[in-house]
């Protein structure tokens, strides 16, 4: 049995950036494991699509996908525009399995990730010290979304022992 196709599902915007970024996500998810067969797509905005995806990779032979949402939290209705895209998907390809896995932002190793991030960013710039942590994020309707979010930051404060705030620019 092999593994299945891992589509990184992110929701998308017209900012090309948040594509790269996604692009990036995967190149380096490759680099730790090269043998997994990682895609990028989006939900609402930018491209390609989830859907082209899926359809590209059931053209292929792929009989089994997992979408990996791209969020720190089950934010902006995000659960329900996962199922509706599974749903879609099965109904689009019978006899295709495809799953969605929890959102990648409440794992703690994500903090790692974004910890390295940013020490390769203030090395570039020269940077030797900061004052604070600005987390900032999109914000939710979802009060637990933006709990676990909040958690987070304190974290990664407490790890850099920094005073820290939250900013969300919506919910």
């Amino acid at each position: 049995m092999t593994a299945p196709s891992l589509v990184l599902l992110g929701y998308g915007s017209p900012d090309p950036r948040v594509s790269q970024v996604s692009q990036q996500l995967r190149d380096q998810l490759l680099e730790i494991r090269p043998e997994l067969d990682v895609h990028v797509g989006f939900l609402a905005q930018g491209g390609p699509s989830a859907m082209s995806v899926v359809h590209r990779l059931v053209g292929q032979g792929v009989a089994e996908i997992v979408l990996v949402p791209l969020l720190l939290s089950e934010a902006f209705g995000a659960p329900a525009a996962v199922s509706a895209l599974t749903a879609q998907a099965a109904a689009a390809h019978p006899g295709l399995r495809i799953t969605a896995a929890r959102p990648i932002g409440p794992e703690a190793q994500l903090l790692s990730n974004l910890d390295g991030r940013l020490r390769e960013a203030l090395r570039v710039r020269r940077v030797c010290e900061l004052d604070a942590l600005v987390f900032a994020a999109a914000g939710s309707s979802d009060v637990r979304s933006n709990a676990l979010v909040a958690r987070r930051a304190r974290q990664w404060a407490t790890h850099h022992r920094l005073p820290h705030v939250v900013s969300f620019a919506g919910g």
